[in-house]
């Protein structure tokens, strides 16, 4: 079974140790794969959802030096 909402898995050690990025279309359809898809799952025995309302940080370039500061290359 397929989960096309997952944008991001990945596997860590810990109480917390599968964190997942889901994106839906809307609440309802989140909270729709919730409590229906996320939920039937039986190895799943507490999970812990939080909306990003704004991303903050994301890849994207190297803004440019400000003026006469030379950027150093290794």
């Amino acid at each position: 079974m397929g989960h096309s909402e997952v944008a991001f898995a990945g596997a860590t050690t810990g109480p917390n140790n599968l964190p997942a990025t889901v994106v839906c279309a809307d609440v309802p359809a989140r909270y729709a794969y919730l409590t229906t898809r996320i939920a039937g799952l039986h190895a799943v025995r507490h999970l812990e959802a939080s909306p990003m309302i704004r991303r903050i940080k994301g890849p994207g370039p190297l803004p440019a030096p400000p003026r006469g500061v030379l950027r150093r290359t290794s």
